[in-house]
């Protein structure tokens, strides 16, 4: 299958083509948060045309948009191992089949000051620590109890539940700051994202 984005690197003297799937994943987790603003449009449109009413066109735009929310904080911490895996073989780390077995925290701030021989701002890391929090909610998910008949529609505290009111566009902010800290200290990354930016600027609505 095609790659969509590489960059050329050089080993043993030859140049080889790396897969940048990190930029794939990031682009996903936008798109995704986007979307899930659309829906909300169509949503209340919906709604009001029924007069409140349940309906087979509101149930599958509700669906599509919790999807698209789950899919920010997915592909936001996908990005972020893609990222620093990818890090990892451009650069030629060593210990890498040792230091795999590690968190995604522990590698982006061990990877970092092994080229850099400088530390990654520990607000960085501690923002990717809360979207690996947040993934792991998803993936290791536990059912909630809510007793019947106390709200409609039935409101819970688990993460399905939460990803309502979690702010979405914060996390999309979160993960360019994360971005950013590290092309800070690592002037290779800093420079080629310079020549060919992909982080998405973000702007508050007016």
């Amino acid at each position: 299958m095609r790659m969509l984005h590489w960059v050329v690197v050089e080993q043993n003297n030859k140049q080889y083509l790396l897969e940048m799937p990190h930029r794939l994943y990031y682009e996903f987790s936008v798109r995704s948060c986007i979307k899930s603003q659309e829906l909300m449009g169509d949503i209340k449109r919906v709604q009001a045309e029924n007069k409140g009413n349940h309906s087979g066109e509101l149930e599958a735009l509700l669906y599509e948009q919790r999807l698209s929310m789950i899919n920010v904080p997915i592909y936001a911490a996908l990005s972020l191992e893609a990222y620093i895996n990818y890090y990892a073989s451009r650069y030629s780390m060593p210990f890498q089949k040792d230091i795999d077995r590690l968190s995604t925290v522990k590698k982006w701030n061990i990877y970092s000051n092994w080229k850099t021989k400088k530390t990654i701002d520990k607000d960085a890391l501690d923002k990717i620590k809360e979207i690996f929090d947040l993934r792991d909610q998803f993936v290791h998910s536990k059912p909630e109890l809510v007793e019947h008949g106390t709200q409609e529609p039935p409101k819970g505290k688990s993460v399905q539940a939460r990803i309502e009111v979690i702010d979405k566009s914060k996390l999309i902010f979160d993960l360019n700051c994360i971005y950013e800290a590290i092309f800070k200290i690592d002037s290779d990354e800093g420079d080629d994202h310079k020549k060919a930016p992909w982080l998405y600027e973000l702007r508050k609505k007016s």
